[in-house]
């Protein structure tokens, strides 16, 4: 049996020529339409807009140390208004008619698949993963939604 070591990356692996952020994370983001420009931190919070003054989070590649992104996190102000909105939009989701509901997790699910590729990339990115197993965990999650559109369908034309 092997003994496994776990080495925290060295400071020596981590971007040394004035750039903060990882060249691969920026590419992926923006294939995103995250914006990032060098050093900013991306906002982090959702409640109708993007936003986000708390202290920053430090997403890094656990295989090389390198900084993927910095992203704003919530006050605790911040985090009671987007719980708040959240339960009010529940509150107007819930009342949909089913179909309708359906087709906006439908969408979801298409936007998702558009985007698997990218954010498998990302996934494999920050979680130390092969390139493949990244694109699989969104697949899985893309199979997941498809499953909950075609449950809801089904359950619709019982009778």
């Amino acid at each position: 049996m092997h003994k496994v070591t776990w080495i925290k990356p060295s400071a020596k692996l981590l971007p040394t020529k004035g750039r903060l952020l990882s060249t691969r994370a920026t590419t992926i983001l923006n294939a995103l339409d995250i914006p990032t420009k060098d050093g900013e931190v991306i906002a982090g919070v959702y409640d109708g807009t993007w936003g986000g003054t708390g202290e920053p989070l430090v997403s890094r590649c656990p295989s090389t140390g390198e900084v993927l992104a910095k992203v704003s996190s919530a006050t605790p102000h911040e985090l009671k208004t987007a719980i708040e909105k959240t339960r009010e939009a529940y509150k107007t989701f819930r009342h949909m008619p089913a179909p309708r509901r359906g087709e906006i997790v439908r969408q979801i699910r298409e936007a998702l698949a558009a985007k698997r590729d990218t954010l498998g990339a990302l996934v494999s990115l920050e979680m130390g993963k092969i390139y493949t197993e990244g694109t699989g965990e969104v697949q899985e999650f893309v199979d997941i939604v498809s499953g909950h559109v075609t449950n809801k369908k089904l359950a619709l034309n019982r009778v």
